[in-house]
């Protein structure tokens, strides 16, 4: 599950300097031998501090990875956002104003008789007045630093704990322990704040961690018995779907209280967001068996309903496309929905194996990742012809997927670890023991 946002492509201009050349045309020919040797007399004027301060340099935040090699299907502009990678700012906490000085004023000379002299008196600033934080809300620290690319974080339904899987070394690097014990289903990243997200099922609670020093920062109580949650990076919202309330609840990522809840279809699970439209996908149960869409801007239902197949699984979206990939597992189908229209366009069954259960989307290849975890098969689909065009044994039960589109790394949670696969070969290139429930990426 790719809980993805990128920024606005910025570039800097590439200057070329030519120097000029003379002709006999435009300097008569006994002055031509005089100029050149004055140009070679002349040296290069060094460039000053305010020029080089104006250059915009790629922040490499892991080592480079070779280019991937094209397929034909790559859809236009990427090859330079693979090259590019830019500072994520997070907004910071405005600095606290500076205290009013003390003025010290003569007080006027009372009529008494026991003071005689005048008595120095401190006229100080009244003090500011806070206003009561909402109920459930507490006051985060901006992040320390933006998060670190080329990591995948797995969660442990039985450990109650995260684990962090470097992707240059495919090994794991970290551990994070969460606060409560219980049930950990879904976790989600936001990599502009450097938040981590992770939802307990049976505390009914989302602890919130920095992703820097994994520290927990808020432990906010949501509706009962959650499911999954997905992160809009560029709105700093996070969705939770309740199984129990038929609900999704809206979180502040920067006050870390809910603002909102908006009702949604049957026993929800799966959720998807696109940062671009603002829209949130939400797969329903039985006996519904559709998707909800919610407007992110107002956090309102959006009707009607989008009819997929039996128990629809997760979700993944195709940004560049608008399109939406929705596994169903009873169904052994994938249906295909236009974004735009919020309609079916296609329905993919041919090749899509027993119990389809998550949808991963390699966005430069065009390219669809799909588990099967009744046939312990992942289906490739290609996104322009909508046929599969591969199929890869990974393990047993496969369920959760996530694509890192940088390194062509395709990582597939199965019943004893994490099977990597290498996209160019469609083959499994290795297994972390990591024993997974869900999976979240920050390339």
């Amino acid at each position: 599950m790719k809980l993805y946002s990128r920024g606005k492509k910025e570039s800097a201009p590439l200057l070329l300097y030519l120097p000029q050349k003379l002709s006999g045309f435009l300097c008569p020919p006994g002055r031509i031998e005089q100029a050149a040797k004055t140009r070679k007399k002349q040296q290069k004027p060094a460039k000053s501090a305010a020029t080089k301060s104006n250059v915009m340099v790629p922040q490499q935040r892991y080592k480079k990875q070779p280019l991937r090699k094209l397929r034909g299907r790559e859809v236009s502009g990427w090859l330079d956002r693979l090259e590019d990678e830019y500072v994520y700012a997070p907004t910071l906490a405005p600095e606290p104003k500076p205290k009013a000085k003390a003025v010290f004023e003569p007080e006027p000379k009372a009529v008494s008789k026991s003071i005689s002299s005048p008595v120095p008196v401190i006229n100080q600033a009244p003090a500011e007045v806070k206003a009561p934080l909402p109920a459930g809300a507490s006051v985060i620290k901006p992040a320390s630093a933006p998060m670190r690319g080329n990591l995948i974080y797995a969660s442990s339904h039985d450990e109650n704990l995260i684990r962090v899987i470097d992707g240059e070394t495919e090994t794991v690097v970290d551990t994070i322990a969460l606060p409560s014990i219980g049930s950990v289903k879904g976790i989600a990243l936001n990599p502009v704040t450097n938040r981590i997200y992770a939802v307990n099922s049976s505390r009914h609670q989302l602890s919130v961690l920095d992703g820097s020093t994994k520290e927990v920062i808020a432990v906010v109580q949501v509706s009962p018995f959650p499911s999954l949650a997905a992160v809009n990076a560029k709105t700093n919202r996070v969705y939770i779907t309740s199984s129990l309330m038929n609900s999704v609840d809206v979180l502040d990522g920067e006050a870390n209280h809910i603002i909102a809840s908006v009702g949604v279809g049957n026993l929800p699970a799966g959720i998807a967001v696109h940062a671009e439209t603002n829209r949130i996908y939400v797969a329903n149960g039985k006996p519904d068996y559709d998707l909800s869409v919610i407007d992110g801007r107002t956090n309102t239902r959006l009707f009607p309903d989008i009819p997929v197949g039996s128990e629809p699984g997760l979700a993944a979206i195709h940004p560049e496309a608008n399109l939406l990939y929705v596994p169903n597992f009873k169904s052994n189908s994938v249906t295909v929905i236009n974004g735009a229209a919020n309609t079916v366009i296609a329905t993919i069954t041919e090749g899509i194996g027993h119990n389809p259960y998550a949808a991963g989307v390699d966005t430069f290849a065009n390219l669809v990742y799909v588990s099967n975890s009744g046939s312990d098969s992942v289906s490739v689909i290609d996104a322009a012809s909508h046929k599969v065009v591969e199929t890869i044994p990974v393990g047993d039960c496969p369920k959760a997927v996530a694509v890192n589109t940088r390194t062509n790394r395709i990582y597939v949670a199965v019943q004893d670890g994490i099977a990597v696969i290498d996209g160019e070969t469609y083959e499994v290139v290795n297994k972390i023991l990591a024993g997974p429930s869900d999976l979240a990426i920050s390339e």
